[in-house]
């Protein structure tokens, strides 16, 4: 739409900005009660080039009254009774408008015409003397031009494309996602996601099989599954613009790139190959994730991965509107336009909408995050709800390759995971509940919670899961056996001895420990290095909680000294940095270095183990 949500290349971009050009245009001479209902840029468009056609949206007055509707206790019921109920406020407010709309057709001053039920409004191609008598009409509110969206390139972040990997993104293992698949023994199945995007290469390998439609013997459905809201006609799902593929592994992909690997997709494309997407191409598209037919079944899940960066503009609220009433769990991005404030983009700045900023891999906020407050809609709200992981984000592209990227288009997709996986451990959950504990689970970042960079925090997709399932808890401190001193980052293992998959959870400062589990037998180890392990065998029990203390016994300890040198000489320059693999992270390193301090605690892991930095030549003792 109007703003990118994607700091990547120009087919991973997520968010689409308007056509240069759009000052205020003089116009024909319309009357003053006529004037505040037409859209000066369609009256530009209208009077310049061959002035014959121009798409419009043209928006009727009333709404639905939903208040019956959402007493339905039960959810499918009460789904087809919003639906419905805005069918019934479409037909009824719509007749004049659409039979002015017909009569033109007929006599060639308007085409295309299609009316729409979750928004009451209509669009078509139109002449200048239909958008006058449109906007005559009492019951229509507002003829606007049907814009176009692009998607865009942000100059600062190419695409990369990556090799193939088997290991678990670090922005997964950041949201602990993975967690939640081998401790809580969750991921997402029985579960349907959509996204509203440009598509999706449904053949990726990581993709396939958790399509919907997808049959193993060759009968795939893709009715009910997929839709083509740009008009090209696509039978199947394809994606030419590679965004939606990206989004959507990160939802549901597996190879370790989604949160949500056993969850089920379907598709909707709104954005063409060319990345660009008129308005009533995502009014189509938002329409059929609520009704995808006669028959079918809606997703439980959408993601939105674009927006408008300007925050006040309305459009799409009535659809979020009806989204919600539907029972639809929705995730938004909030836009690219970071750092200022209230640069949250639309839909994400409506009060209806979750929204989500981008954080790094430390949890900082990313530099491009839209911020709130969104100020537009009759009070200064908290915007984004929550923050997720969106640079260097690892996932799908076409064509069965890999990629990572930046944006919030990124984070989003995390949040929608995050929802499949909720209700598989509770399918009763409704979009409140899950909101409510996506947040209240939330990672507090920032000096006050929430705040306008990061919402209530960055997602924890364990902790929220651990919340709504039916599991059990284990908890207690880890001490040295000798003096009780608690051990900070003891590590506690749980092997289920059914499936012999293992959870894992470092103690915290004070050496205490909470790990939820499903319910079953495991051999439960804690360890930490200078100390003996010590194994327990435990029965975790859905609704209880397990108290189990550990005090260890350190293993005996010895010195390691030596000298640094470089083929039996000194090397220049003279200051020259070694990496100990097995030195604890406390351990004490000395040297004779006037230059170096002695008693130095040392706190920088790496893959390689300490560094330390000596001055060449000098004797080295480490004491653990």
């Amino acid at each position: 739409m109007l703003v990118m949500l994607c700091a990547s290349s120009v087919w991973l971009a997520s968010a689409q900005k308007p056509e240069e050009g759009g000052d205020v245009p003089s116009v024909p001479p319309v009357g003053p009660a006529l004037r505040p209902k037409i859209d000066p840029a369609l009256l530009k468009q209208l009077t310049g080039g061959d002035g014959r056609y121009a798409p419009v949206i043209v928006e009727v007055t009333g709404a639905a009254d939903l208040t019956t509707a959402m007493a339905v206790i039960d959810p499918r019921q009460r789904r087809q009774a919003v639906i419905s109920s805005l069918q019934a406020t479409a037909t009824e407010t719509q007749a004049s408008v659409r039979a002015l709309l017909t009569s033109r057709e007929a006599t060639g001053d308007a085409a295309n015409v299609r009316s729409f039920w979750i928004f009451n409004g209509l669009a078509a191609d139109a002449n200048l003397d239909t958008v006058l008598a449109l906007a005559s009409q009492p019951d229509v509110k507002i003829v606007r031009l049907d814009r176009q969206y692009h998607i865009i390139n942000h100059p600062q972040r190419l695409l990369q494309t990556i090799p193939h990997s088997l290991e678990i993104g670090s922005n997964i293992a950041q949201i602990r996602a993975d967690l939640v698949w081998s401790a809580l023994g969750m991921d997402g199945s029985g579960t349907v996601v959509a996204n509203v995007d440009t598509g999706v290469d449904w053949l990726h390998p990581a993709l396939l099989s958790r399509y919907r439609g997808y049959d193993p013997h060759g009968l795939h459905q893709h009715a009910c599954n997929w839709f083509d809201a740009t008009g090209d006609g696509a039978l199947y799902p394809v994606d030419g613009a590679g965004h939606g593929t990206h989004t959507m592994g990160t939802i549901v992909g597996g190879e370790g790139m989604g949160v949500a690997p056993g969850a089920e997709w379907m598709a909707v494309r709104a954005f063409n190959s060319q990345g660009n997407a008129l308005e009533s191409w995502l009014h189509a598209a938002l329409q059929w994730v609520v009704y995808p037919g006669p028959g079918c079944v809606p997703p439980d899940v959408v993601n939105n991965s674009w927006g408008r960066y300007v925050g006040s503009a309305p459009n799409f609220r009535a659809d979020v509107q009806a989204i919600r009433a539907a029972g639809i769990f929705a995730a938004f991005a909030a836009g690219n336009e970071g750092s200022d404030s209230a640069t949250i983009n639309a839909p994400a700045s409506y009060p209806e909408s979750f929204s989500v900023g981008a954080v790094t891999a430390d949890d900082i906020i990313a530099n491009f995050s839209s911020r709130g407050p969104s100020t537009w809609f009759g009070s200064n709200l908290v915007k984004p709800e929550v923050s997720a992981p969106g640079v260097n984000v690892r996932s799908s592209m076409p064509g069965g390759a890999y990629g990572e990227t930046d944006g919030t288009s990124m984070a989003a997709p995390h949040v929608a995971g995050v929802s499949a996986l909720m209700l598989q451990a509770n399918p009763g959950l409704t979009v409140v509940q899950l909101e409510s504990v996506i947040k209240q689970t939330a990672k507090p970042l920032g000096s006050t919670t929430p705040n306008n960079d990061y919402g209530w925090g960055r997602i924890d997709a364990y902790a929220a899961v651990a919340s709504v399932a039916n599991v059990g808890t284990i908890s207690g401190a880890v001490t040295d056996a000798t003096n009780g001193s608690p051990l900070a980052d003891a590590l506690l293992v749980a092997t289920s001895i059914a499936t012999d998959s293992s959870s894992s959870v470092a103690a915290s400062a004070d050496g205490t420990y909470t790990l939820a589990l499903a319910p079953g037998e495991y051999a439960l180890t804690a360890s930490a290095f200078g100390f003996v392990s010590q194994p327990r065998q435990i029965e975790v029990q859905v609704d209880t909680t397990l108290t189990r203390n550990f005090a260890l016994s350190k293993l005996p300890t010895g010195t390691l000294t030596g000298r640094v040198t470089g083929n039996g000489q000194p090397i220049q320059p003279p200051r020259h940095t070694i990496y100990l693999p097995f030195v604890a992270r406390d351990a004490h390193i000395n040297t004779d270095a006037a230059s170096h301090s002695t008693g130095t605690t040392f706190s920088n892991q790496s893959a390689s183990g300490y560094p330390i930095v000596v001055v060449e030549g000098t004797p080295i003792t480490v004491t653990p």
